[in-house]
């Protein structure tokens, strides 16, 4: 299946989604298994690793590729350690960000989610305070190696940076 450009981070943003949704990655994906994938999938399908919310909580993210404003940029490139994974040669780098939001609700045996004065609990943007549900939304920035037919991904923004977030407080007697 040959994706154009434009449509590759819809791609990939659907690949993760599917991650979160099922805890596998598609059946007859172009997206080809690797560090910046299928390892990525495992911890996004585990309910880890996504964003700076504390432990003991419950995290969804939900994928969503932001290129109307920024755009693809693509190049052509002549990667070795690609050689083996397509025909043609040079291929097309295509580099891109990708909102991810972050969810976080009160885990097992908790009622409440809680930001301390140090502000070290969902990051600096967070108003100290109890809450019943925190969001934050972060920016990664994949690129992928393609030959228009396969995709392999060399890069993802490990952590992202939280631009954005957001919370329910919990209010008395509620």
């Amino acid at each position: 299946m040959q994706v154009p450009s434009d449509a590759v981070p819809d791609l990939l943003a659907a690949y993760y989604q599917t991650w979160q949704d099922t805890g596998a990655a598609p059946a007859q994906t172009p997206v080809l298994s690797g560090a910046f994938t299928s390892t990525i999938g495992e911890v996004i399908a585990s309910g880890g690793g996504q964003g700076a919310v504390s432990d003991r909580t419950r995290r969804s993210a939900y994928w969503k590729a932001e290129v109307a404003t920024t755009g693809v940029w693509t190049f052509p490139v002549k990667l070795s350690n690609a050689q083996r994974l397509f025909d043609a040669i040079p291929y097309l780098m295509e580099c891109f960000p990708m909102e991810v939001e972050n969810i976080a609700t009160a885990g097992p045996g908790e009622k409440v989610l809680v930001q301390r004065g140090s502000q070290m609990d969902f990051g600096p943007g967070l108003a100290p305070g109890v809450y019943s549900r925190v969001v934050q939304w972060t920016l990664h920035y994949p690129c992928v190696a393609t030959d228009g037919r396969r995709y392999a991904v060399y890069g993802y923004g490990q952590g992202g940076d939280v631009y954005a977030d957001s919370g329910t407080l919990v209010t008395a007697g509620g």
